[in-house]
């Protein structure tokens, strides 16, 4: 049995805000437990004089070796009693609910319906002409979402399906949407979609329904997690502490509207990914980042592997020396927004080029824009920047 004493009102009152009227619960334990375990959890309000007893189930757990690294050991239990129960056997013991002023909204301002919460879970999302689009969403309410995007963005007010896949059970639920917002990444490219949900009339009650269930497994799963500032200990050493710590754990990382995630398990890169980069290269441009915002979960999802696996700490050896080299040799800057295309003219004479050279001109003849080239040819950006700028020396490639 794990339990939560509760010594007074306000410490009380601020856990019910933040995770039981979600439907969740962390309990600091140094005590190792198995995700999916059903536990007991007594809390006790000792300020009310009053205890409970309700069933749950795991859904992370934080190791004790965590703790070197700032966080507390526990549990993240999702309770079985649901929500509205929840709150009607403990809202007596909060203070009085005063609902939020609703601030004014500029003129023209997009209005959004329902508060969203961080929920990275999988999604795939199919216009009506055949294309799809898979990866993780980054928030999640009834009324939409932020979806990550690993590809070339859609167009606004396009209508889309929506499949959603409810962690755990891999229940998936298809909600149509529409495209309504893009979200531009540091280098000025769409890195995410902001898409609204439509669903039929009929349909409301089920959809949110599933929606709001997602929401509350999220939350619980949350809980216990480290985050902080990328600046403050640096991208590397934040990842080699936490290796060192945890046997496996996802590091997730935003940066002015990018969003990239870092997963390992038992000394293996297992998943790595921003944008439509994956493995040992989006590792590679993830640990140049000096900025940004990180979160860390001592768990990785099935969904998050990508790609064959690697040893971590030899995947960070090339990445740190990848970007040694490339400080070292002082690869130039190349802006991504720039259109280019191949002087057939001056090609033709042109006498033997470089491998990455010669892909980079293969893909410009089909009409693949620059961000595009540098994420899909393998070799290290600052090799695809010289390349771009030894063509344009040249002559044989030229803007417009």
């Amino acid at each position: 049995m794990l339990g939560v004493v509760f010594s007074t009102p306000e410490s009380f009152e601020q856990e019910y805000k933040s995770n039981l009227s979600k439907g969740g619960l962390f309990v600091a334990t140094d005590e190792a437990l198995d995700v999916r375990t059903t536990v007991e959890v007594g809390i006790e309000l000792a300020f009310a004089g009053r205890s409970f007893m309700l069933e749950g189930e795991v859904v992370h757990c934080i190791p004790k070796e965590l703790a070197a690294a700032g966080a507390e050991p526990g549990v993240a239990v999702q309770l079985k009693t649901p929500v509205a129960e929840l709150n009607e056997l403990f809202q007596a013991f909060v203070g009085e609910q005063k609902p939020a002023s609703k601030p004014a909204n500029p003129k023209g301002a997009e209005r959004r319906q329902a508060e969203r919460g961080t929920a990275r879970v999988h999604a795939r999302v199919c216009t009506k002409a055949g294309q799809q689009l898979e990866g993780l969403t980054r928030d999640l309410s009834h009324s939409g979402m932020l979806f990550s995007l690993a590809g070339d963005p859609l167009a606004l007010k396009e209508r889309v399906d929506v499949f959603v896949t409810e962690p755990g059970s891999g229940r998936q639920m298809n909600i149509p949407g529409i495209v309504m917002r893009h979200v531009k990444g540091k280098s000025g490219q769409v890195s995410a979609l902001g898409i609204q949900f439509a669903p039929p009339a009929g349909r409301k009650a089920e959809v949110v329904g599933f929606l709001r269930k997602i929401g509350q497994a999220e939350h619980s799963r949350r809980l216990g997690g480290i985050s902080g500032s990328v600046a403050e200990l640096g991208l590397g050493n934040l990842l080699q502490t936490l290796s060192m710590s945890s046997p496996r754990g996802t590091l997730t990382l935003m940066r002015e509207g990018e969003e990239g995630f870092i997963a390992f398990d038992s000394g293996q890169l297992v998943g790595a990914q921003v944008g439509r980069v994956t493995g040992s290269k989006a590792l590679a441009r993830m640990l140049c980042w000096s900025d940004g915002s990180f979160e860390f979960h001592a768990r990785v999802d099935s969904e998050l592997a990508c790609g064959k696996s690697m040893s971590l700490q030899a995947a960070m050896l090339d990445a740190a020396r990848e970007a040694d080299e490339a400080s070292a040799s002082a690869a130039p800057a190349i802006d991504m927004s720039v259109s280019l295309r191949v002087d057939e003219v001056v090609a033709s004479g042109a006498g033997e080029i470089g491998k990455v050279e010669g892909a980079v001109l293969d893909m410009l003849r089909v009409g693949s824009p620059l961000a595009r080239i540098v994420d899909v040819i393998p070799e290290a950006d600052s090799e695809i920047h010289r390349a771009v700028a030894s063509l344009l020396e040249q002559g044989l490639i030229v803007e417009g």
